[in-house]
C-alpha cells in the first residue's frame, strides 16, 4: 500500500512551505509559530522567535489584543520598509475555550497583481464581447458538453431566440443540426458548411478551441451574406484563379522557349563556345559580367542565364541608363510610404525584392550613378536590401547578372567606376561578338528572322538574293544584329514577291552617295571601315536635316547608337 508523504511531515515543514508569513500564540502571549515566511518579512530568526512573548517579537502585531477580546482583525495593513502588507488575525478555539491567536499576512502588492491582471483580462472579455457584437457575423462557443457558453445577439436573432434561451443551454435544445451539435475532433478539425437556419441559407464555420494541443470545445462562426452571392464569387475566384494560373504555365514555357541558349543563333567557334559556358555556369549562384557592343544579344544571353539555371522567381530587367539618379536607390530597393515627396501610399517593393530567388540583370551598368554603385555594392555583399526611408533590412536570393558596352576599365581610371564593384561583379566574364566578328553566321541569322517576320505578318518570304547577300557580308553591322533584325523587319515592310531585292533595302546601306567616293589606299580594313560608316552617318543626318532621330530611323540604329557613334567621330556640334 502506498504511503502518503504528507503523512511524514511536521506541521512546522507544512507551515514552513506556506508563502505567507504565519505566526501564532498561544494563551499565555507566547510565540509558537514563527514560519519561514515570517523570518522574511519580520526580519527575525524563528529560533529566537519560539518561546519568547509576542510583544517582544512583534509588538505591533496586534495578537494579544485578539487573545484578550476574541474579536477577529480581518484585512488590516501593516506596513515594514518600502512593503505594505495585509493581515488577517483570528482567535484559536479548543472545546469552546480560547487558547492563542494566529496572524496570517501577505504582502499586498501580490494581491494588487492579481487584481489588476483580473481586471485586465476583464477589460479584454468586454473588448471582445464589443467586437463580437459589432459584427455583422453570429458567433457561439461551445464547451466539450455540447453546451453553449458565450453567444452574440446576431446568432440569436438568426435563431428566433434571446441570448438568454442560447447561453447556457445545449446546443441539441437549439438545433439537431450536426454541423452545430457535433464538436470538432482535433486541432485541426476545420470545417465549413452550407447550413439552412430558419430557412435561411447561411455559411457556417466550426473552429476547434486548442490549449497546449488539448482540445477544450469549438467556435462556430455564421456569415448571413445570401449562399447565392459567395457562390458566385467563389466560382469567380476560381475562375481567375485557373486562368492566372493558365497563363503563368503559358508565359514560362513562352519565357524557356525564348531564352534557352539554344536561341543564341550561330556555329561560329566564339558563339558555339558562348553557349557552351552558359549552360556549364547557368546552375551556379555566381554574378556574371556580360560584355559586348550594343546590339550584339546580351540580353538574350543573361535570359538564358537565368532559363538554365532554373531558378523559380522571376527575370527582372533593370536599365541603368534610363533612370534618373535621384530616382535609383528608390527603383532598385524600394521605398516605404513618406520617404519622399509624391511617394505612393504603402510605399513600393524595388526591383531587388521583386527578383527574390531570380535574376536581376543590370543593362547597362557603366552608366550607374557612383554613389549608387557604392549602395549595390553592399546589396552584394551582405545579401540584404534596405527600403528608402526604412530601418528595416529584408533578406533577399537574388543572382546578379550586369551588361555593358563600356570600357569599364578606362571608367576605373576616370574615377567613374568603382574598382571593388568591379571585381565584385566581373567573377565570371562573358564576352558577346560584334556581327562583323562572326560575318559566316550571317546567313544563319538571316533565316531565322525571316521565318520569325514570316509569322508575324503573315508572309511567305523564301530569303534574300545573291546580291543583297554580297552587301550584307561587305557591310560592317555597327549597330550588329539589332540593325540586322531592323534592316530585314523594313524589308518586309516594302516587299513585294517572295525574296528581298536590293531595292528595298535603306539608302544608308546601299551607299549610293559614296559610289564615286575614293578613299585612300594602303589604310587598314577597320579604318576604311571607320571611314565609310563615319560618311554614312554624315550622309544620313544631311538628309534628315540635322533631325537625329529620323537619321537614326534611316541608318536602322538606335538614337543612343547614333549618339555614341556621332561623339566618336567628333560630329557633336
Amino acid at each position: 500500500m502506498a504511503i502518503n508523504p504528507i503523512n511524514h511531515l511536521s506541521l512546522l515543514n507544512i507551515l514552513d512551505s506556506i508563502h505567507n508569513a504565519i505566526v501564532a500564540i498561544d494563551e499565555e502571549g507566547k510565540v509558537i509559530i514563527f514560519n519561514k515566511a515570517s523570518e522574511r518579512v519580520f526580519n527575525y530568526p524563528a529560533k529566537k522567535a519560539l518561546g519568547k512573548n509576542i510583544n517582544e517579537v512583534l509588538p505591533f502585531s496586534g495578537l494579544n489584543k485578539v487573545l484578550k477580546t476574541g474579536e477577529s482583525h480581518i484585512g488590516r495593513k501593516f506596513k515594514i520598509g518600502d512593503n505594505l502588507y495585509v493581515v488577517n488575525r483570528t482567535p484559536l478555539y479548543y472545546k469552546g475555550k480560547i487558547i492563542g491567536a494566529i496572524g496570517v499576512a501577505q504582502e499586498i502588492n501580490e494581491l494588487k497583481n492579481i487584481a489588476d491582471e483580473l481586471e485586465n483580462v476583464l477589460a479584454l472579455k468586454q473588448t471582445l464581447e464589443t467586437i463580437l457584437e459589432a459584427g455583422q457575423e453570429g458567433y457561439m462557443v461551445l464547451d466539450l458538453d455540447k453546451t453553449v457558453t458565450h453567444a452574440n445577439k446576431a446568432i440569436a436573432d438568426l435563431f428566433g431566440l434571446k441570448l438568454s434561451d442560447i447561453v447556457n443551454k445545449p446546443i441539441n435544445s437549439l438545433t439537431a443540426n450536426p454541423f452545430f451539435c457535433e464538436l470538432p475532433e482535433s486541432a485541426d478539425d476545420i470545417k465549413t458548411e452550407v447550413v439552412e437556419i430558419n430557412g435561411r441559407q447561411v455559411v457556417a464555420f466550426k473552429y476547434p478551441i486548442v490549449k497546449d494541443y488539448k482540445l477544450y470545445g469549438g467556435v462556430i462562426k455564421v456569415i448571413f451574406q445570401e449562399v447565392s452571392d459567395l457562390l458566385a464569387l467563389a466560382e469567380k475566384v476560381n475562375q481567375l484563379n485557373s486562368e492566372l494560373s493558365y497563363y503563368k504555365n503559358e508565359l514560362t514555357k513562352y519565357t524557356s522557349k525564348q531564352f534557352t541558349e539554344n536561341k543564341i543563333i550561330g556555329n561560329h567557334p566564339s558563339i558555339v563556345r558562348l553557349k557552351e559556358i552558359i549552360k556549364k555556369i547557368a546552375p551556379y549562384n555566381t554574378t556574371v559580367l556580360i560584355r559586348g557592343e550594343s546590339g550584339t544579344g546580351k540580353e538574350l544571353v543573361a535570359h538564358a542565364l537565368h532559363v538554365e539555371s532554373g531558378r523559380p522567381g522571376s527575370f527582372i530587367k533593370v536599365n541603368c541608363a534610363a533612370i534618373p539618379e535621384n530616382l535609383f536607390e528608390a527603383e532598385l530597393f524600394g521605398y516605404v510610404e513618406g520617404a519622399f515627396t509624391g511617394a505612393k501610399k504603402g510605399g513600393q517593393i524595388g526591383k531587388f525584392e521583386l527578383a527574390n530567388n531570380g535574376t536581376i540583370f543590370l543593362d547597362e551598368i557603366g552608366d550607374m550613378p557612383l554613389t549608387m554603385q557604392a549602395k549595390l555594392l553592399r546589396v552584394l555583399q551582405e545579401k540584404e536590401v534596405e527600403r528608402l526611408g526604412d530601418r528595416k533590412t529584408r533578406k533577399i536570393n537574388v543572382r546578379v547578372i550586369a551588361a555593358t558596352n563600356q570600357n569599364l576599365e578606362e571608367l576605373i581610371k576616370k574615377k567613374k567606376f568603382r574598382e571593388d564593384l568591379y571585381y565584385r561583379l566581373n567573377v565570371i566574364s562573358l564576352y558577346v561578338p560584334a556581327l562583323r566578328e562572326r560575318i559566316e553566321d550571317l546567313p544563319l541569322l538571316i533565316k531565322y528572322f525571316i521565318e520569325k517576320f514570316n509569322k508575324e505578318y503573315g508572309t511567305n518570304v523564301t530569303g534574300i538574293s545573291p546580291e543583297v547577300m554580297d552587301i550584307f557580308m561587305n557591310y560592317s553591322w555597327p549597330g550588329n544584329i539589332r540593325e540586322l533584325e531592323n534592316v530585314l523587319e523594313r524589308c518586309f515592310n516594302l516587299v513585294e514577291g517572295k525574296v528581298i531585292e536590293k531595292k528595298y533595302l535603306p539608302p544608308y546601306i546601299l551607299g549610293e552617295e559614296l559610289k564615286n567616293k575614293e578613299f585612300p589606299l594602303g589604310q587598314s580594313l577597320t579604318n576604311l571601315l571607320e571611314a565609310y560608316e563615319k560618311e554614312l552617318i554624315k550622309a544620313a543626318l544631311l538628309k534628315a536635316k540635322g533631325n537625329k532621330s529620323k537619321a537614326a530611323n534611316l541608318l536602322g540604329i538606335s538614337r543612343q547608337w547614333l549618339h555614341k557613334r556621332l561623339k566618336y567621330f567628333n560630329l557633336l556640334p
